[in-house]
């Protein structure tokens, strides 16, 4: 069984698209949950009248009786799946037409993996989507736990078991993104991997105003969209988090291959931060240097470069 999960929030410019993209599946999901967080524009009419028109009686529509916050609806949400598999739908996007049918028969066939992530293709305009099925399928890698630990696929490309997800969901913590959680959980237990063939097209935003401040606010608790050093600073203070969180895990568990390999990489990471934190503060050249020796904790070099712009140039972050 098959369950799509999206939560809303004044999308009413492009809901549309990507409720069509989801209903003309060539493999059908079981149950599609949408769950709204208080929308004040036409949103939820607009949900409303597609479900009717399109009549889609295993989609549900539930409107939040007041605003949780996108980390708290999300989690709620995927709190009613009843599939075996979850997708996770952002609100704006539009997927490739065999996007689950392609997805589904990986997970099927390969019963390691927990969570597979598909890469996404960026676009501004639906009118350079062309809304069709794939024309590769079934290509996927496994990843391993490295010092990229903090960097991952955005949610909106999970396929998710519920397994993982129940498992996932009772260490839940406020701070903690839904998408973060579930990749750290399968990375750390060996069970995520990346589909590597087109599956849906991720919407990039050209002006700021296009996104709502809630939407705004799911991109900045992540790696992305952290402009400034005021930014790099509050999500030095969530990674830290984060890592203190996996670091009591590792150091508890029985269960998980390699324990102490992986709580070394959350330790590195966590020094890696505190440097981080300290170069940003004080603007003591000799924290830039350590860092030299964290090199790989960075996604590119060109970060590492970054931190020395933003330290003594501008505060504006080098991406």
């Amino acid at each position: 069984m098959v369950t799509v999960v999206m939560t809303t929030y004044n999308g009413e410019k492009y809901i549309e698209e990507q409720m069509n993209s989801i209903r003309l599946q060539t493999m059908k999901a079981d149950e599609v949950l949408i769950f709204d967080d208080m929308s004040t524009d036409g949103t939820t009419e607009i949900i409303k009248r597609f479900i009717k028109e399109n009549n889609l009686t295993n989609w549900y529509l539930r409107i939040n009786k007041y605003n949780k916050g996108w980390k708290k609806n999300f989690i709620d949400a995927i709190k009613h799946a009843t599939g075996d598999l979850i997708f996770l739908s952002d609100q704006d996007d539009i997927w490739l037409l065999d996007k689950i049918e392609n997805m589904v028969a990986v997970m099927m066939e390969n019963d390691d993996i927990s969570l597979l992530a598909a890469v996404p293709t960026k676009f501004t305009n639906a009118k350079d989507v062309v809304n069709t099925v794939s024309t590769s399928q079934g290509a996927f890698k496994k990843e391993k736990m490295s010092y990229h630990f903090l960097y991952s696929l955005p949610g909106c490309s999970y396929c998710v078991r519920k397994t993982l997800v129940d498992k996932a969901i009772e260490m839940w913590k406020e701070f903690y993104p839904h998408d973060a959680l579930f990749y750290h959980y399968a990375i750390v237990h060996d069970k995520y991997a990346i589909y590597v063939n087109p599956s849906f097209y991720w919407r990039q935003h050209t002006d700021s105003a296009a996104r709502s401040d809630y939407h705004n606010k799911r991109l900045q608790a992540g790696k992305k969209q952290r402009k400034t050093q005021a930014g790099e600073l509050r999500w030095i203070s969530y990674v830290n988090k984060v890592l203190k969180l996996w670091a009591t895990i590792l150091s508890k568990s029985s269960d998980i291959e390699e324990s102490d390999t992986k709580r070394k990489v959350i330790i590195r990471l966590q020094k890696w931060c505190k440097y981080r934190e300290k170069f940003y503060k004080s603007k003591s050249p000799i924290f830039g240097l350590l860092l030299i020796f964290y090199k790989n904790c960075y996604r590119t070099a060109k970060q590492y470069i970054g931190d020395w712009y933003v330290t003594y140039v501008s505060n504006e972050i080098i991406d």
